[in-house]
């Protein structure tokens, strides 16, 4: 039941935006959920880097699950808030592509892979600030 409520948290923290200013531009807002996606990104790398999903010596599968799962599911919000950028075809695959795996990783317990799918994520977004 905690993991439920800490789940509806980030996702209405990520539905209002990211942020408590009322008055943002839309550049603003995109900003602050491009900082949302690198941060997250930075965590899980953190966490991988600190052997957080291991429990026991062996991979906590069902934590990377929750923790990506729960990531995923404000991302199509953060999409949705992007086509207001004029972004690429090559952007839009490349981040379906990265999402996928991700999702696709979570689900095979591919550690490493998934560390590098979060990396390249967190580029992708870095490469979008600039």
């Amino acid at each position: 039941m905690k993991k439920f409520f800490v789940f509806m948290f980030i996702l209405i923290f990520c539905l209002s935006g990211c942020t408590n200013e009322e008055n943002l531009t839309i550049e603003n807002k995109i900003n602050s959920e491009i900082e949302y996606v690198k941060k997250n990104c930075s965590i899980f790398i953190a966490k991988f880097d600190s052997d957080e999903y291991l429990k026991d010596g062996t991979l906590d599968s069902e934590k990377i699950k929750y923790d990506t799962t729960v990531f995923l599911n404000s991302l199509p919000v953060i999409v949705d808030d992007l086509k207001y950028v004029k972004l690429s075809d090559e952007f839009i695959n490349n981040m379906n592509n990265i999402i996928g795996n991700i999702n696709n990783f979570s689900q095979n317990n591919q550690l490493d892979n998934l560390k590098n799918e979060y990396i390249s994520l967190y580029n992708l977004f870095e490469a979008l600030e600039k």
